[in-house]
């Protein structure tokens, strides 16, 4: 039976009201890189995106066979299509903001000086991280939760035996022998010269040459690793932003290399015949870098929560 007049104005209406989900992803943050570095931090949202892509186009395309002339069928459609486009709007938001928190994040973790040194970690490097640290997490030595107990009593940091393993681990990848050879550019300076007198020392000597036939320099943690790694929130990073932390420039100087190995976990405090000058620089430095290193955590760990679909 053919529908009356009124049902076809009815079903007319109703057939107005259905939705066709359609809009792209939005725009991704990207970094420039080794063709083997690691995928955007946020790509887990954009795997997501696109199998909700998925189920949009498979709704679009059943729309082709909808009964129009049914209230109740066009009821049921638009109340999908409605659901899928608020799905699509509130995801895309997610992976604006994600990208926002990357790209404030990677800006966070390089150099303010311009031409210094930039580490980008590959996804091999992070690969081999992620299962040393899950095989620590797995036979019991390394617990996620652990609570620094802080400075001691001169205000230097311990190494805790609950996390002697991760640091060795660590360690190891930090700094970079790429960067021990270089001649990278470190806060704004270049890798010194033999002739160039050893600001840590009130002799002021030649730094002279070690040898690989290079200045006797090697890159030095401001904020030692020691101490880095008992730092809030470090322990909640993921393997691949323990590396970014660790390796960041923000937290890398030149230092000559036996003041280097001398200051041990302690800082310029400990060398010996210091350039009291250069001692209280170090403390001035040291000091407002551990504010950008906080802020390198925390906003790494927000991108992570972010992240997560």
């Amino acid at each position: 039976m053919k529908p009356s007049p009124r049902q076809r104005s009815r079903a007319a209406v109703f057939a107005l009201l259905v939705v066709l989900c359609t809009g792209g992803l939005p725009h991704r943050t990207t970094e420039a890189a080794p063709s083997a570095s690691v995928a955007s931090q946020c790509a887990p949202l954009d795997t997501a995106a696109r199998e909700l892509e998925a189920q949009i186009a498979a709704h679009n395309a059943a729309g082709a066979g909808l009964d129009r002339y049914s209230p109740a069928a066009v009821d049921a459609y638009n109340s999908v299509s409605r659901n899928l486009n608020a799905q699509r709007d509130t995801h895309n938001a997610r992976i604006v903001e994600c990208n926002s928190l990357l790209k404030a994040a990677l800006e966070a973790l390089r150099s303010e000086y311009s031409g210094d040194y930039q580490y980008i970690p590959t996804q091999v490097k992070v690969d081999n991280l992620k299962k040393l640290i899950n095989d620590l997490e797995s036979t019991g030595n390394l617990d996620r939760n652990f609570v620094s107990p802080g400075p001691n009593s001169s205000g230097f940091y311990d190494l805790p035996v609950e996390l002697d393993m991760l640091y060795r681990t660590l360690r190891g990848r930090s700094p970079t022998t790429e960067l021990r050879y270089s001649q990278e550019h470190l806060q704004g300076q270049p890798r010194p010269s033999a002739n160039d007198p050893n600001p840590a020392r009130a002799d002021h000597r030649p730094l002279g040459l070690n040898g690989r036939g290079l200045s006797k320099v090697s890159p030095d943690h401001i904020i030692p690793l020691v101490e880095l790694i008992q730092l809030p929130g470090f322990l909640k990073l993921s393997p691949e932003n323990m590396l970014r932390v660790i390796n960041s420039p923000v937290n890398l100087q030149w230092l000559p290399t036996g003041v280097n190995q001398g200051m041990a976990h302690d800082g310029a405090l400990r060398v010996a015949n210091p350039d009291m000058a250069w001692v209280f620089k170090q403390l001035t430095l040291r000091g407002t870098t551990r504010l950008k290193v906080l802020e390198q955590i925390e906003m790494l760990n927000q991108l992570q929560q972010a992240a997560t679909p």
